[in-house]
């Protein structure tokens, strides 16, 4: 998913950043479509997985599709706790610039499998945190259920409020928070299906 605007659209948009006190209607939808997009996409992925299959480690250096799952999970809520509890406690900037050409390059980065990253200690699986898909869903769901939630009530001015994205050494806005979570997602969606097509080369 990717944001795209014309010339005449990105410079209003630019303009009216600076004055902009709640978050843009375009901006809410985007995100909303986002997460839950992604969520029926992991859906859709895990319906292929089989409960032998769940907890298989491919080799010592994979993850488990269980292990996988506990990543996002944990992930997503470390995200939402960041953003609840740090960055938006913290003063609203004036952002002016283009910040959806900057979207594009989180959702690129942060989905690409190709580019390679190693997770904080924090959002580290565990091999028995969800011993059965059935679990993991129903945690995923009610995660994600809050997420949503929080993108269609919150009124306050997102772009103005930034933390720190270490992937990309830059801050980014609330928005682009909210972003990570479904490009993260997606990322992982890509991994479940390598596992799991080694899996199969496994099995045959």
């Amino acid at each position: 998913m990717y944001r795209k605007f014309t010339f005449v659209s990105l410079y209003l948009l630019v303009f009216a950043l600076a004055g902009q006190s709640q978050i843009s209607a375009t901006d809410k939808q985007f995100v909303v479509a986002y997460l839950e997009e992604s969520r029926f996409a992991l859906e859709r992925v895990l319906a292929k997985v089989n409960d032998e299959d769940w907890l298989v480690k491919p080799d010592s250096t994979r993850w488990s599709i269980a292990q996988i799952c506990d990543h996002i999970q944990k992930a997503e809520k470390a995200v939402f706790y960041n953003l609840n509890n740090n960055i938006l406690k913290k003063n609203a900037q004036v952002v002016s610039e283009n910040q959806t050409e900057i979207d594009d390059m989180i959702i690129t980065l942060a989905s690409d499998r190709s580019i390679k990253m190693t997770a904080p200690e924090s959002i580290r699986p565990v091999q028995d945190a969800y011993r059965a898909k059935q679990e993991f869903l129903l945690d995923f769901h009610s995660t994600r259920d809050k997420t949503v939630a929080f993108s269609k009530s919150c009124n306050l001015p997102l772009r103005q409020y930034l933390g720190f994205f270490s992937p990309m050494q830059m801050e980014i806005d609330a928005v682009q928070w909210l972003i990570v979570i479904s490009a993260h997602t997606q990322r992982h969606i890509k991994q479940i299906e390598e596992v799991k097509k080694i899996i199969n080369t496994i099995d045959n």
